[in-house]
């Protein structure tokens, strides 16, 4: 059976984790879009769902997100070593108002991998090109903001439930797990019904509240998409 990216994800032997970013700046006077990673395929370009990303020195930071503070304002530092980006930068007005688009996936579900799949990514994290925070004859670094991160955006975008999970739970077809259209990433082999009773592989289903992440996912960090830590408004 092909692997799914939640059973990856929860594998021993997760694999190589690869980052894949999209600059479009068509709008500042680029020419086309750019799609570059850090890593590369025996020194030639990565391939995922039929996309070149050209393989190109990059450290990026600050990308975290969390629920405590603001929104990440992270940073990325790309090789200007042939010049190619400062001249980038020169035609299309410092890159600021780009956007940068940023997805994760393993090695294995590239186009040429073990199980190649085109939805098996992570985000994708989407930022706007801030500034040129600097500039020489090695490197640019961009300081970016998040794309939520904007003037006019009105929060929360959706409803905010203190205990019920929203994501979408797997679902057991025909003697197999059928992961079409799930969110949640938990792929064990621990099941429980609705009231968080143990039950047979086929009686599983969750009832998407808070307890019923920590049965499944123990003391890791839970992947709840509610939120526990909000109030009750009097």
């Amino acid at each position: 059976m092909t692997e799914t990216l939640e059973q990856a994800v929860q594998s021993p032997s997760v694999g190589d984790r690869v980052h894949l970013f999209t600059l479009d700046a068509v709008a500042q006077g680029a020419p086309e879009i750019y799609r570059f990673s850090p890593t590369s395929d025996r020194g030639q370009p990565i391939l995922f769902n039929g996309l070149d990303y050209t393989p190109m020195d990059i450290m990026a930071e600050g990308f975290e997100w969390n629920g405590r503070g603001a929104l990440p304002t992270p940073k990325i530092t790309v090789q200007n070593v042939t010049r190619a980006m400062s001249a980038l930068v020169q035609q299309a007005g410092d890159l600021r108002g780009a956007t940068l688009t940023r997805i994760r996936t393993f090695r294995q579900f590239l186009d040429n991998g073990d199980s190649p799949s085109p939805d098996a990514f992570f985000g994708p994290d989407i930022f706007t090109v801030e500034r040129k925070s600097s500039l020489n004859k090695f490197f640019v670094e961009f300081e970016l903001s998040a794309k939520l991160d904007q003037e006019g955006k009105i929060l929360p975008a959706r409803q905010i439930l203190r205990n019920r999970c929203r994501f979408r739970y797997r679902r057991f077809v025909d003697g197999d797990w059928d992961y079409t259209g799930a969110t949640c990433p938990y792929a064990g082999t621990l099941y429980f019904d609705k009231a968080g009773n143990p039950v047979s592989i086929e009686s599983d289903s969750c009832g998407k509240k808070l307890a019923d992440c920590a049965l499944r996912f123990g003391s890791e960090p839970l992947p709840f998409s509610g939120f526990p830590g909000v109030a009750r408004v009097r």
